[in-house]
């Protein structure tokens, strides 16, 4: 009998640490629970963070081609506008019968014409047309882009050619007149003067 009584409180003892340690490793795993849940939801805070950034990022790369893309347009246009103007005042000023007069009037009014398109269209407008015309035909598309890549970078460079002549001939233009009037006849050629030698000079 005193074997069972003294057993109570050891067994008492035993299941109460039993419970305790139930308890703690029940804490421990809700605690590690909650940390990796809290992790996961750092890590989804994270990723949509770094998504929104570089969505702003590419969007802003986007505003920022489309306004290049609209300046070189205008740029394009106005350099059209200048070359039909050109060749407006060159078939004014020619013959009246002169059978170049009215293909270079022609010519002029299509540059007006497609500085007209990219006023109203726009480089959006013209990308969207392109793509189109691309899908539909593109053995002929294939040919104008050959074409029209010529004639801009001729249209380009004779732009850039008639800025700089511009820019580099004004001063130089005003100064070289007076340069080649500064140089006068340093002397008289000996055989052009008639002086005997012994009077030709003293020093």
């Amino acid at each position: 009998m005193r074997s069972e009584t003294s057993a109570g409180p050891e067994q008492q003892t035993g299941q109460v640490a039993k419970e305790q340690a139930s308890r703690t490793a029940g804490e421990a795993r809700s605690a590690t629970a909650d940390v990796a849940s809290t992790a996961r939801d750092q890590v989804r805070h994270v990723a949509a963070e770094s998504r929104s950034q570089a969505r702003a990022v590419a969007e802003d790369m986007r505003g920022r081609i489309a306004d290049e893309a609209e300046e070189q347009t205008q740029r394009l246009c106005q350099g059209l506008r200048q070359w039909s103007r050109d060749l407006g005042s060159m078939a004014d000023n020619a013959d009246t019968g002169s059978p170049a007069r009215g293909a270079v009037h022609r010519l002029a009014e299509r540059g007006d014409a497609a500085a007209d398109y990219l006023e109203r269209n726009g480089a959006q407008g013209v990308l969207d047309d392109v793509q189109s015309f691309a899908r539909r035909r593109p053995a002929l598309f294939l040919a104008g882009a050959a074409a029209a890549g010529f004639a801009v970078g001729r249209l380009v460079k004779s732009a850039r050619a008639a800025d700089s002549g511009d820019a580099a001939g004004g001063p130089e233009a005003e100064s070289r007149p007076q340069a080649e009037t500064a140089h006068e006849p340093r002397g008289i050629p000996e055989q052009q003067t008639g002086v005997p030698p012994q009077y030709r000079e003293v020093r």
